[in-house]
């Protein structure tokens, strides 16, 4: 598919330099598969790709765009909506992978506290970490009808969860974004976003 050939192309250009060609091939595979996984509806590649467009907007404001990027492709490797774990243990993900392909110290330890940030609701403090979280909830302020899309996706993730109690906490995590004083820390995504979501989420809660 497109979406699969575009994701390929880009992650072998991000290693081009790299000398563990191999263990880089072999993630890509493991990296597809995780997203691939049935009970995913919404944490899937083709949120990371939507994710990867946005931050080719904004790459050019980051201090550091390969710890970011990083954090997109495995902010959500681990996903199992029954536990509330699945930052963590992402971030311990990418950590082994990028320790096997001898990525710096420095940076294997930023992308993993990047990584963690994903958990929402979390407070973001270095511009790069505002851009991130940005990104990851560029989503709640799309077209209506991609954002309907999204909701009721997520609703499938959890579908063991009864409609009554969905809805009730669904509609906390949501309200939640809507009495921040802003949903997007960063000007850009706030003149973008900032008011089409709130007019999303109130469609819905």
């Amino acid at each position: 598919s497109k979406v699969l050939n575009m994701i390929k192309a880009r992650w072998f250009k991000l290693f081009e330099q790299n000398k563990n060609q191999q263990t880089i091939a072999l993630e890509l595979n493991n990296l597809i598969q995780k997203y691939a996984e049935p009970h995913r509806y919404y944490h899937t590649l083709s949120h990371i790709k939507y994710c990867l467009n946005e931050f080719d907007k904004i790459q050019q404001y980051l201090s550091y765009p390969f710890c970011v990027e990083m954090a997109i492709w495995f902010h959500d490797v681990i996903y199992d909506p029954k536990s509330n774990r699945n930052e963590e243990l992402s971030a311990e993900y990418a950590h082994q992978f990028l320790t096997r392909i001898e990525i710096d110290k420095i940076k294997i330890k930023k992308i993993k506290h990047l990584i963690w940030l994903t958990k929402h609701p979390s407070a973001p403090k270095t511009q790069d970490e505002q851009y991130l979280i940005d990104i990851d909830l560029s989503i709640l302020g799309a077209d209506l009808l991609i954002f309907k899309a999204y909701n009721q996706a997520i609703r499938k993730e959890y579908a063991f969860v009864p409609d009554s109690l969905y809805q009730e906490q669904r509609n906390n995590l949501l309200q939640t974004f809507l009495h921040q004083n802003k949903i997007y820390q960063t000007p850009y995504f706030f003149k973008k976003l900032e008011k089409k979501a709130r007019i999303n989420i109130h469609s819905i809660t």
